[in-house]
């Protein structure tokens, strides 16, 4: 399994890589899951225990209120109630201290997230007090009504609504878990008010979450809610860090073979449940033996070791698989927790429990059911209940080992076949596990540093006094050292450089002859340590930059081309870098000056190579740059394949297929040009770095002379790769054998040309066959663009459905070959096999993504914005020359059969996946805009394009564009009246084995072309509000109004305003908006993207007091109240910004967070002298802000005195107005 993710490591970028990092303090590698503790618990152990010996972070129980029941079950925490932090740990005060104090003692906290469900039972109250009703799937404080549960919104196949079948992927995440009401997180207020909770968590400083029950849950909604994720506190963390993700995947479940981690480990790591299930096998004898975990992620096809959490036991397993080692059996839990603490695979979580004889008894507790706190005894372990099994000696202990070793190899094993081990973690630690009947006697080669260690399995080793309380192992000078144990002592001994006694082998010194016992034994070669190459050579201390200037600027004449190939098999998330220059000759300067050479759109590597302007020994220099927070490690390398077929290459990508690479894949290159003047004779020195992974490359002994032409002898002898300046160089990682080649011996490698988008490309004709496939486009094909715009959600993709429509008696469908490029790995997928335009959906061998199907034709989302950060030509997304209206154009770019047409005509219509599934019907205009346009051949319910030419839609529309590639921008469509749709109908998929025009409804045909603007008939989908009353055209009194008010506010609640005119100030004043007199015209132009505040504002044409107006749009079932505002931040480096998400940074605050906002034009000849009214209203909140009395004189430059005394804010018409909820004082400033 572990192999799988190679191609991800070279591929994708560190985006979701960021989620990988627990961002532990330095030296700290472990994390303890300490269940069901109380917040001022976990506080007093972090500062008494956790942060002085070493553990690096706690797992703490579910922090979010929850179901209260009889005998408090432990499992009724993972039935939420609401997200307020009330539990049966503690308060929310409790909780921000427990947190607070943890991160000062080194300790990250990371919290276990329920967010696949809420509680079931019946009505009650939770553990704050909050009412709810799962049978009405009422949660008012979360909040959630019936319309937020996949069960309700007729998304569970199954009539129980609960999971039945394991086995049908449908079931596990769209139906009841064991009865839990299912949240339906494909809905963005679920996602926005799960990412809330999350947030506020964050802020309050946790460092990352565990994800309960993850693979109950889309991929893609997981997805959708992490992106919406705030950056961790600035307080205890570096700015910019992002938090860590561990998501639980269950795969020792029903649901094995069929919820894959992979799918997972994209967006985070995921909790390898396999890991504690095969130790512990293997310990019991039942399946395999100790022995067969010398390479146990292999082998086992297990996650990826760097996104793996690995953990023996859980609140889960300890419970519901008998064979799974727990505290209960002490010797061969201490051996499978000091195998998994040894041993060099994932994040190692430890648990820590409270002993229990039922399967749902609880934590301990008094009479009144409050949590009792673990007693601590003299010799350090718990009473009162708990096992604490984090305060066992050995396990506390083998946290210094695993601190000790982190990042080191494994060597030196050591087996009997059968359930003796031994092996090292490079030179730093040394472990022996004896799961046998019998003592263990054995001398073998530890590789450590001759002198005397501490078996800190034995006994505790204090580092002040360097006094060890157990048995004392000797090494010798070659690194062997004896190991004996009894049958009566522990099983394990465990010896790492932090725990010497002294640096001399003098107690006890083993005989270096072989006795009988160890004649027989092969004993492993010593490993030569794996020091950075600065230490074993004799380099000058000087800086790079204090030998030459700053920077290598333009090669001169001594520069040539230097490339370097290195072959490492990485993990996803690990980049390799290379350091180097002269080596143990040198006595004066040792960088060489390089400028890197190499092209393509690599984000990451980009970043890096700016500033590198030297190959050193120092790793990152002074102003190298760095790439999302993260350092580089030296001279950055590509990962590079010889695969042609590769679907990212190095010209354009920055990384994939190269023609200078003749070898295979994962030979990671740099392309430089280096000044060989620098050099020893033409020849330098180097070594590999893994970022994330063993770092150091081991010492090699270059072979004699290099293969190739012209090959080589190296200049001396030395522990690092020798290479050529001026040549292709070739090694793989930690072998002696090196390639030395010319560039004239390669192909040349050229960077392709941007494929013209003014004409096709170049046809071949291909004889005809009966097979369907499109191959090469044939003589008939022309180029054919579709552009739809439509405004999605994250998670959501469209595509088209199409051919020949009504008329179509024969064959219906079009071949079709796409031609888009670009590295977007979802498009790239979906369109494998797409080889028809088709009404059928996905077609017999088109490639999936992630399993998940196509559901047509696949488009990409780009924009005629050419400051986008990504774009169609290497992204695959993104700005496109094209693309001449805006944005949220979808477009797919193909060539087309234009035999297969009806005389070069079409039909399609847009199919949103993860959305409102089919287009509506539409009625397309008689004749398109644009040249060539054209009169459509007929009358349909779909949209007609034509073959050989540009074709502009809009989602639901009736308007069209048509146009040729010669062309320069033509007049778009007209704009979009914003049509949300209606929550007050479920949705309902049209059938996939015909095509939509088949629903030849009469009415709705005759509604369309009469351009009625009563509501349309959709053929079996959600309805659209069209009749929306529009305010009256006021244009030329109209001005620009902002208005900002402070409310703190919590996840769910929304700000609205209502005002006007006051009914006791002015007459004919009524309920009637579009003819009263106290109600002002009013049209939203706040910018952005939110989907929520989209809606609310839609239909919204007047301020007035009433609050929603007839027929202003609901958000998923919830109605308006009001005018609706968004929240804004004064922090440019809030992750959302007001320009594009429609709400978080904006440049127009200057106060500060939480500044809910509006930006309208107000129709000032409606106000009083230029002054209204207003007062806020909170949405699941406080309803009506209390009454103010407004000061008699605003502050700021516009200020002005109010105009008359009122209970509400007064506001200027023109102006920028900043209010405080509930406040008197205002601000008033100019535009």
């Amino acid at each position: 399994m572990a192999r799988l993710f190679l191609l991800l490591a070279a591929l994708c970028t560190t985006t979701w890589a960021q989620y990988w990092n627990p961002h532990m303090e330095k030296g700290r590698h472990v994390m303890v899951n300490l269940m069901s503790w109380k917040w001022k618990d976990v506080a007093e152990e972090c500062e008494r225990y956790l942060g002085p010996n070493g553990f690096g972070g706690v797992q703490v129980s579910p922090p979010n209120e929850h179901a209260v029941l009889p005998n408090q079950p432990w499992w009724q925490r993972y039935l939420p109630v609401s997200y307020e932090l009330q539990s049966r740990s503690g308060t929310e005060e409790e909780l921000r201290d427990m947190v607070k104090r943890c991160n000062e003692a080194g300790v990250r906290i990371y919290a276990n997230a329920v967010i696949n469900h809420m509680a079931n039972g019946e009505m009650a109250e939770g553990s704050a007090g909050n009412p709810y009703d799962p049978e009405t799937l009422s949660f008012p404080k979360a909040p959630y009504t019936a319309q937020d549960f996949s069960v309700y919104n007729q998304k569970c196949p199954r009539k129980s609504g609960n999971i039945d079948d394991y086995k049908n992927e449908e079931e596990i995440r769209n139906c009841n878990l064991a009865g839990l009401p299912d949240l339906d997180t494909s809905i963005y207020h679920v996602r926005y008010t799960i990412a809330e909770y999350m947030n506020k968590l964050i802020d309050i400083g946790i460092a990352g979450f565990h994800v309960s029950n993850a693979e109950n849950i889309w991929p893609n909604d997981l997805a959708a809610i992490y992106k919406k994720l705030r950056d961790l506190n600035e307080i205890f963390f570096e700015a910019g860090s992002r938090p860590f993700l561990f998501q639980e995947v269950d795969t020792t479940a029903a649901n094995a073979n069929i919820i894959k981690p992979i799918e997972y480990l994209e967006m985070g790591s995921v909790t390898e449940f396999e890991y504690g299930k095969i130790v512990s096998l293997a310990l019991r004898g039942t399946e395999n033996n100790l022995a067969s975990l010398g390479s146990i992620e292999d082998k086992f096809s297990l996650v990826s070791s760097s996104g793996a959490v690995a953990f023996v036991d859980n609140a889960d397993t300890q419970r519901s698989i008998p064979s799974i080692i727990t505290y209960k059996e002490p010797r061969l839990y201490l051996l499978a927790n000091a195998f998994m603490l040894a041993y060099p695979y994932g994040l190692a979580r430890v648990m820590s429990s409270y002993d229990f004889t039922s399967f749902d008894e609880g934590p301990p507790s008094d009479l009144h059911g409050a949590i009792l706190s673990p007693i601590i005894n003299e010799d350090g372990s718990c009473g009162n209940g708990w096992v604490c099994e984090h305060r066992w000696t050995a396990v506390k202990n083998m946290i210094g080992f695993r601190n000790t070793s982190n990042g080191e190899p494994l060597v030196n094993w050591w087996s009997n076949n059968k359930q003796q081990v031994a092996f090292g973690r490079g030179d730093k630690a040394f472990i022996v596990l004896n799961n046998e009947d019998k003592s263990f006697s054995e001398f073998l080669y530890t590789g450590l540093p001759v002198g005397e260690y501490c078996d800190i399995i034995d006994g505790d080793f204090d580092l002040a006094s360097r006094v060890c309380t157990g048995r004392v192992i000797t090494v010798d000078e070659l690194g062997f050292a004896s190991f004996t144990q009894n049958n009566d002592g522990p099983p394990v001994a465990a010896i790492h450089i932090n725990a010497k006694v002294s640096d001399e082998g003098t107690v006890n010194e083993p005989s270096k002859t072989p006795s009988a016992k160890t004649e027989g034994l092969i004993i492993a070669p010593p490993i030569p340590p794996s020091f950075p190459p600065s230490q074993n050579h004799t380099l000058d201390s000087a800086s790079p930059e204090s030998q030459n200037s700053a920077t290598a600027s333009t090669p001169q004449p001594t520069f040539k081309r230097t490339t370097v190939f290195i072959q490492k098999q990485t993990d996803f998330g690990q980049n390799l870098f290379i350091r180097g220059g002269l080596g143990e000759g040198c006595t004066g300067a040792c960088a060489i000056p390089i400028t890197h050479i190499t092209t393509g759109n690599n984000a990451q590597y980009n970043a890096w190579k700016t500033g590198d302007n030297f190959l050193d020994w120092y790793g990152v220099e002074d102003g190298q740059n760095t790439y999302n927070n993260v350092s580089a490690e030296g001279t950055p390398l590509i990962w590079t394949t010889n695969n042609s077929s590769n679907t990212a290459n190095v010209a354009t990508d920055g990384y994939g297929y190269t023609p200078l690479n003749q070898w295979g894949a994962n030979y990671w290159m740099v392309d430089l040009e280096m000044d060989c003047s620098k050099t020893n004779g033409g020849w330098f020195e180097l070594k590999a770095f893994v970022m994330n992974g063993v770092e150091w490359e081991s010492d090699v002994s270059q072979n004699e002379a290099c293969q190739g032409s012209p090959g080589g002898n190296k200049p001396s002898n030395s522990i690092n790769h020798f290479a050529r300046c001026g040549y292709i160089n070739v090694f793989k990682f930690g072998e002696n054998k090196c390639t030395i080649d010319e560039y004239g011996l390669q192909p040349t490698q050229t960077i392709p040309e941007e494929p013209s988008l003014s004409q096709s490309p170049e046809n071949s004709a291909t004889e005809a066959t009966s097979v369907p496939t499109a191959s090469t486009p044939q003589p008939t094909f022309k180029r054919t663009t579709i552009f739809i715009q439509k405004q999605t959600d994250f998670g959501q993709n469209l595509f088209i459905r199409g051919g020949l429509g009504e008329g179509c008696t024969g064959a219906c469908a079009i071949p079709i070959t796409h031609i888009t490029t670009g590295n977007n790995a979802q498009y790239n997928a979906w369109k494998t096999g797409d080889n028809f335009l088709d009404w059928y959906g996905v077609e017999d061998g088109q490639n999936t993504y992630n399993n998940v199907s196509a559901e047509g034709t696949p488009l990409i989302w780009t924009t005629n914005n050419s400051s986008n950060t990504a774009n169609v030509a290497t992204d695959g997304y993104g700005y496109t020359p094209l693309n001449q209206w805006g944005a949220n154009y979808w477009m797919v770019d193909l060539e087309m059969d234009c035999s297969k047409t009806n005389g070069g005509w079409f039909e399609l219509k847009a199919f949103v996946m993860n959305g409102v599934e089919w287009e509506s019907d539409v009625s397309q205009n008689e004749a398109c805009q644009g040249s060539p346009g054209g009169n459509k051949p007929s009358n349909s319910i779909n949209h007609f394009a034509r073959c050989g030419y540009i074709n502009v839609f809009k989602f639901g529309r009736n308007e069209c564009t048509i146009k040729g590639y010669s062309q320069g921008p033509s007049k778009a469509p007209p704009a979009l009246e914003t049509i949300t749709p209606s929550p007050s109908q479920p949705l309902s998929t049209t059938s996939p084995t015909q095509s939509p025009s088949s629903d030849k409804s009469k009415d709705s045909k005759s509604e369309n072309e009469a351009g009625s603007t009563a509501e349309p008939r959709v053929s079996g989908k959600t309805k659209f509000f069209t009749d929306v009353p529009k305010a009256p055209n006021t244009e030329s009194t109209q001005k620009r109004t902002i208005i900002f008010l402070k409310k703190v506010t919590y996840t769910g609640q929304h700000v609205f305003i209502r005002g006007g005119i006051d009914h006791d100030h002015r007459s004919g004043c009524t309920t009637n908006v579009s003819t009263s007199a106290c109600a002002i015209p009013i049209k939203h132009i706040t910018p952005g993207e939110n989907f929520r505040y989209d809606a609310w504002k839609t239909g919204d044409n007047y301020l007035d007091w009433y609050g929603a107006e007839k027929s202003q749009n609901s958000y998923q079932g919830t109605a308006s109240q009001g005018t609706p505002l968004v929240w804004t931040t004064n922090n440019p480096s809030d992750t959302a910004t007001l320009a594009t998400n429609g709400y978080g940074y904006t440049s127009l605050n200057q106060w500060g967070d939480h500044y809910w906002m509006v930006e309208l034009k107000v129709d000032c000849a409606k106000t009083e002298d230029g002054w209204f009214e207003l007062k806020a209203f909170v949405l699941n909140g406080e309803g009506w802000e209390s009454d103010i009395s407004q000061s008699e004189s605003c502050n700021g430059s516009a200020g002005g005195n109010k105009p008359f005394t009122s209970i509400n804010h007064f506001a200027r018409c023109g102006f920028i107005n900043v209010f405080k909820f509930g406040e008197d004082e205002c601000t008033i400033d100019t535009l």
